[in-house]
């Protein structure tokens, strides 16, 4: 078991978290949650004042990665 998110911040591990359940529980189409996601990366920019980009994936793809959700075959 590794800890992967150990010492993100925590809005930003709640934004992936919100996407990937509206993905994976709310059956929320790929398109949708990108949007979410990006959506979200708009509000921590603005609430924090700084850019956030390059720590939240714009891809819920990405965010499967991330949370190491990737079907074995």
């Amino acid at each position: 078991f590794q800890q992967r998110f150990h010492n993100t911040n925590p809005a930003i591990l709640l934004t992936m978290l919100i996407a990937l359940i509206l993905n994976v529980f709310g059956h929320i189409t790929r398109p949708w949650c990108n949007a979410v996601l990006r959506l979200l990366n708009l509000l921590l920019e603005t609430m924090l004042g700084k850019s956030t980009s390059q720590v939240i994936p714009c891809d819920i793809c990405t965010v499967h990665k991330k949370f190491d959700l990737d079907p074995i075959t």
